[in-house]
């Protein structure tokens, strides 16, 4: 009978080896996805956008008669105080960054009707190349969008599903880690500005050049208004104002008339934020009681058809 030769030493070594190569990064990989979507690395981040994800799902029985809601521009543009002084009614916004509704659809406007009274208005405000979410461009908000779709129920069969996109979501978490872990860096809380996300930063002085964006994509507008009007809510959609400086206003103002509840518009460049489309807290102010008088104008006309 054959008698088996033991193993050499150095090749049981090198089988330690191999395995620690593909076990540790498989361990830190593991890791990852569980500590990323975490609200203990979110309030750490300094990422204010991440720090205040899914606020609108937080919200019961607030019960807010103008539910504002949109892209990252609406969520730090539009001051429900404003619209409250304007109007008398109770306001709240429940906007989020852009990525957040292309990975997780409505869920959180979803989650908040589910859980509060009908409004008399949701008033969605847009970028407008966020008027077309399958053509908007490159990864904005895809980070905080797939961070709070990690944290809702099958979260590793839609990683899974979504590999590259994972990948892509661990590599840009990694930073991120390494700067909690070092330093816990707060952020602005939406809690306390009824939704509101305050930044604070230079203001903008000159525009840079920007490609035009892709055409509102209609039928996803149209079943944001049969989906969520009806006799007791009116839904609004808005585009968002350009800088007075902005070269493609000329050429996107018709293809936008009629898409639209509100007229595109321009606002002064000092009004934006550097980095951007987003308000300084005098735009915020200008873009809020805007928006409002145009609200005002709405519950008017629909109370007096009632």
């Amino acid at each position: 009978m054959a008698t088996e030769m033991p193993q050499p030493k150095a090749s049981r070594n090198s089988l330690r080896y191999v395995a620690l190569l593909f076990f540790v990064p498989l361990a830190f990989f593991f890791c990852l996805c569980f500590l990323l979507p975490t609200r203990w690395l979110a309030a750490r981040s300094g990422d204010p956008y991440l720090a205040n994800l899914g606020y609108g799902a937080s919200l019961h029985q607030s019960n807010c008669d103008i539910v504002l809601d949109g892209d990252s521009t609406a969520e730090v543009g539009l001051d429900p105080a404003i619209f409250e002084q304007q109007l008398h009614l109770k306001t709240c916004n429940i906007a989020e960054p852009d990525g957040v509704r292309v990975l997780n659809g409505n869920a959180i406007l979803d989650q908040y009707l589910a859980q509060n009274a009908p409004p008399r208005v949701i008033l969605f405000l847009f970028n407008a190349p966020n008027l077309n979410p399958t053509a908007s461009p490159g990864d904005i908000g895809l980070f905080e969008g797939f961070s709070y779709r990690m944290r809702q129920p099958h979260a590793v069969a839609f990683a899974l599903h979504h590999a590259s996109l994972a990948l892509k979501w661990i590599r840009g978490g990694i930073p991120l880690v390494a700067r909690s872990l070092i330093h816990s860096q707060p952020s602005p809380s939406r809690e306390a500005t009824q939704g509101r996300l305050a930044l604070e930063g230079a203001p903008r002085h000159a525009c840079a050049s920007l490609s035009m964006p892709a055409p509102p994509d209609i039928a996803w507008l149209n079943s944001l208004r049969r989906n969520y009007g009806n006799a007791r809510t009116t839904v609004l959609i808005d585009v968002m104002p350009l800088a007075d400086c902005d070269a493609r206003f000329a050429a996107m103002q018709p293809h936008l008339k009629g898409v639209t509840d509100n007229d595109l518009t321009m606002l002064h460049v000092y009004d934006f934020l550097q980095q951007g489309p987003h308000m300084t807290t005098a735009g915020s102010l200008r873009l809020s009681q805007l928006i409002a008088q145009q609200a005002s104008i709405t519950l008017s006309t629909t109370s007096a058809h009632k």
